[in-house]
């Protein structure tokens, strides 16, 4: 039997088997510590502090659908429930959702669009991607929570105190599922705010953080040239 790690390398295998790009060696060696700590002693945090360009987001939607599809979850008979991604805007949700039903369609797995979900036909299951606010993080059961670019929601109409609101309604929507994971990917690095204190605490048995990694690194087609020269 593959592990948790070998399993999700398949997946991303897979759809590199029709176009899209494959994680990076920087991404597969972070997410892969992750999921081995997750698998092993049930470390359910992911936190990753990497520059922009490095395909933060893709990665997140990534394993979002990954534990939406594989994930060892129960969900009680008549119920729906959701792998849900918080973007900072509405517009990066639309953009979210309809990168992962092309690659629903490309794996051949059945599924629908409903608004800002995407249901899979032969589970009850689904993700959404939505933009981060209480309400969003209200109202559903979620077996995986993942936040994107949370060190820059106070930037987009979220002040700090409703973005720890978020944070503290979304992992409630996990209550019924005692091994849900929580990822939250950001580049800014301001030194302040549940983001900032999550990586400067660092990785303990609770929680894997990667970084702060720059996009070079974590992106090796972006040079470092190019990157300081716009800078």
């Amino acid at each position: 039997m593959s592990t948790l790690r070998e399993h999700f390398f398949e997946f991303d295998d897979a759809l590199a088997e029709h176009g899209v790009p494959p994680l990076t060696s920087w991404w597969r060696e972070g997410v892969g510590t992750w999921l081995d700590a997750y698998e092993s002693a049930h470390a359910l945090e992911l936190v990753a502090c990497v520059g922009r360009g490095a395909a933060k987001s893709t990665v997140l939607y990534k394993l979002a659908l990954f534990f939406a599809v594989f994930g060892d979850f129960a969900v009680p008979p008549g119920e729906r429930h959701y792998a849900i991604v918080l973007s900072r805007l509405k517009e990066e949700a639309g953009k979210g959702i309809a990168i992962i039903d092309r690659w629903l369609t490309l794996l051949g797995i059945p599924h629908r669009l409903a608004g800002d979900a995407v249901e899979l036909a032969q589970q009850q299951r689904g993700i959404r991607v939505v933009a981060a606010s209480v309400a969003a993080a209200s109202g559903w059961r979620a077996f995986f929570v993942g936040k994107d670019e949370r060190s820059k929601w106070s930037e987009t109409g979220v002040e700090e105190r409703e973005g720890e609101e978020i944070d503290v309604s979304a992992g409630a929507m996990t209550a019924t599922h005692a091994l849900a994971p929580v990822v939250s990917f950001g580049s800014a690095y301001y030194a302040v705010g549940p983001f900032f204190d999550a990586v400067q605490a660092g990785s303990d048995e609770h929680r894997v953080v990667l970084g702060p990694t720059p996009t070079w690194i974590a992106a090796p087609h972006v040079t470092e040239e190019s990157t300081r020269k716009k800078e």
